[in-house]
């Protein structure tokens, strides 16, 4: 018997731009009836303090079911999901911008859910009548009843689906992600409503990151004091960094500086108004950009969220439109190029640090195959090797935690010819940390334990960072913007790379 997970994912993969299509205007229609009622469904009308957002919640929900009941969703179970929707949305943010944001998110995932279920209701032949309405109301995409059809003919989802089932399709559908389709099938045996032995660990919610790289790359917290104690750091350089000629913060200085000193357990030396002011000088239209005149681009948007995130200010609609710079990154990854590794690998580090994570799940599904399939050694404009491998393993992980990067452990020999061309381990600071991070995703490090623990050594014993030594040459961390830029971004690597070896070595 074929497997309903896989199944499943073989609907989505056939079928996700229709999906999402099915989603989004069933959406739009939803926010055009809101329009036609005058009831204004927007963050400025929840941040208005005239409105109550409450009144203003209950009046979408209202229009949300009616909407549902018109295309022959029943009212009983509308009251079921609408209380499950009550549930996840119980905890409200303390502003109400967030209150917008967290509930047009659950708004999203109520309505995909139920649309969900009437998908899977004509695909197993239980009831055609809610997708005949959506048809009449011109709400499905081109075609898309005769590619079902076509769907069934060639996939017997019925038998799988009918035997799992209990008294209700709800029973699945509880178990099953709308955005990618895949199904929580450790969930669904440890509720023992359907008996189903897993065969691989799939979630339905939008992914955390696990592993510990990722997380890393999204919240820089203190690093143990037993790890730090493996560098050679001139802390108290460090501490007192806001003597640096401010010339020299620009963007992605000051995301260096802010998240080293985060992980250093340093408090930042720089008033809020002053970031703030630096930030401004790289933000056009509200988007963050190279300059202030430059067109928007995926690592300034990470540098400057980033920061906002740290310092508590990422909805401040005074400093950044969130709204567009979303817009922005996810029309750079519909605009998918695989082989611009390093400007995706920002764009989805931007979208899960926005807490889209919903909005790239529903992109992953054309994301993933391309980059599966990329022969990251036939660019012949790639400057760095050592950098496109990282950046293409960590997006697979980014986008998928559960992924299997066994497939690419033929970069190990690429890797080590790298490492031991000329006798020497490696040029640069970076590039070992980073090859050690590489090591980390393809679970080499013990196979590798020699090369990692010289690498590690590297990293930690052959540089003093932000030393003071030879301060009054003119290619100093003191005296040169770019010589500061390269201590800077030498320590935020060898600290990420040695907070996933410390235990190693």
């Amino acid at each position: 018997m074929e497997d309903l997970a896989s199944l499943l994912a073989t609907f989505h993969r056939e079928l996700h731009s229709e999906i999402l299509e099915l989603y989004q205007k069933f959406y739009n229609y939803i926010l055009e009836l809101l329009e036609e009622r005058d009831i204004g469904f927007s963050i400025d009308n929840f941040a208005n303090n005239n409105k109550d957002p409450k009144e203003i919640i209950e009046k979408v929900i209202e229009i949300t079911d009616l909407a549902l009941m018109t295309i022959g969703v029943p009212k009983a179970k509308l009251s079921a999901a609408l209380k499950q929707f009550k549930n996840n949305f119980e905890e409200q943010p303390k502003n109400k911008r967030n209150y917008y944001k967290d509930f047009n998110k659950y708004l999203k995932l109520y309505i995909e859910q139920l649309l969900l279920e009437i998908l899977l209701e004509y695909l197993i032949n239980i009831d055609s009548s809610k997708m005949k309405k959506l048809y009449l109301f011109d709400l499905l995409p081109h075609n898309f009843i005769s590619k079902l059809d076509k769907f069934k003919q060639e996939h017997d989802l019925q038998a799988q689906i009918s035997d799992l089932m209990k008294e209700d399709i709800s029973d699945l559908t509880n178990y099953v992600n709308p955005s990618d389709f895949t199904i929580d099938l450790t969930r669904m045996r440890a509720d023992e409503k359907i008996g189903y032995k897993p065969t691989s660990q799939l979630i339905s919610q939008p992914k955390s990151i696990t592993q510990e790289i990722t997380k890393t790359f999204l919240s820089f917290n203190p690093i143990k004091e037993e790890i730090l104690k493996k560098f050679i750091i001139d802390k108290d350089n460090l501490i007192n960094i806001n003597n640096i000629n401010h010339e020299f913060f620009d963007l992605q200085n000051l995301f260096y500086v802010i998240s080293i000193l985060k992980m250093l357990n340093v408090p930042l030396p720089f008033k809020v108004e002053k970031i703030i002011y630096i930030l401004k000088n790289y933000i056009n239209e509200k988007i963050f950009c190279s300059s202030i005149d430059g067109e928007p681009d995926p690592i300034s948007n990470y540098f400057g969220l980033s920061i906002l995130s740290e310092l508590n200010l990422l909805n401040d609609n005074d400093i950044i439109n969130v709204s567009d710079v979303q817009l922005y990154l996810e029309s750079e990854l519909k605009n998918f190029i695989p082989d611009k590794l390093h400007l995706n690998f920002y764009s989805i580090l931007c979208l899960l640090l926005l807490e889209k994570s919903e909005e790239l799940m529903a992109l992953k599904s054309h994301l993933i195959t391309p980059l599966l399939s990329l022969d990251i050694f036939s660019n012949k404009e790639s400057i760095n090797q050592i950098t496109d491998i990282f950046d293409h393993l960590t997006i697979l992980k980014l986008l998928d935690e559960t992924i299997d990067l066994n497939q690419f452990k033929f970069y190990t020999t690429k890797l080590i010819n790298l490492i031991t061309q000329n006798n020497n381990f490696c040029q640069t600071i970076t590039d070992s940390a980073r090859l050690l991070l590489i090591f980390d995703l393809l679970d080499l490090k013990k196979t590798e334990f020699k090369i990692c623990k010289n690498l590690f050594n590297f990293i930690t014993k052959s540089t003093r960072y932000f030393n003071s030594a030879n301060s009054n040459s003119y290619f100093n961390w003191k005296n040169d913007k770019i010589a500061f830029t390269i201590e800077l971004r030498m320590l935020f690597w060898a600290l990420i790379a040695g907070f996933q070896y410390f235990k190693l070595i």
